[in-house]
């Protein structure tokens, strides 16, 4: 069920998806950096939640997809600055070829969690801007092997470094105990996730 939720005055688009059954606990979906609600990683996540009797809330945020308001970070600026503004969003997958080297379209969509077919359009664009080639299998001519060009070895590194480094200065506030805390109990959440789904 499509739904506006208004903070402050500004408008955010949001989706509730609700499993089968009854009530349920809801989980609360925020997407990543430059990303949306709508992207297809995004939404195979909350269905996989639903699967598992879990209810999905999943909002863009400010600035992003369709929600109002301005959400200008310094990740944006950096990626911007770069010149790697039509890759964001991208980055993932030439950091995964750069660390496994070709690939079948299918495997490298089984490591990103999403469908072959949802690869399309990004392996389009980065195949337009050089940074990944793309090649029929001799055995069989429905499947596509890609991998990642030397320039695309270097703008995804890149983008990593701005990542990372964003990151650095995101947590700076906090001192070494309160990351420990913090990461702890990240990691209790994506445990007890994980379970939920093994059941």
């Amino acid at each position: 069920m499509k739904m506006e939720i208004y903070d402050d005055g500004i408008r955010l688009s949001a989706v509730l998806e609700r499993p089968n059954q009854g009530r349920s606990p809801l989980v609360i979906f925020l997407h990543g950096f430059t990303s949306s609600k709508d992207r297809p990683h995004n939404i195979a996540s909350c269905e996989a939640m639903r699967e598992v009797g879990f209810a999905t809330l999943r909002f863009d945020l400010y600035g992003h997809g369709e929600s109002g308001g301005e959400f200008r970070r310094r990740y944006h600026a950096e990626i911007e600055k770069s010149g790697y503004e039509g890759l964001k969003g991208n980055g993932r997958i030439l950091y995964i070829l750069d660390m496994n080297g070709e690939m079948s379209q299918k495997d490298l969509a089984l490591r990103m969690h999403i469908r072959p077919q949802s690869l399309t359009g990004a392996l389009l664009k980065l195949e337009e801007a050089g940074d990944i080639t793309r090649r029929r299998s001799e055995k069989d001519k429905r499947e596509q092997f890609v991998s990642v060009t030397q320039l695309g070895k270097e703008r995804g590194r890149e983008m990593r470094l701005v990542r990372e480094q964003v990151a650095t200065d995101l947590f700076e506030c906090l001192d070494m105990e309160e990351k420990e805390n913090f990461s702890g109990l990240v990691n209790k959440v994506i445990s007890c996730f994980d379970v939920a789904v093994e059941e």
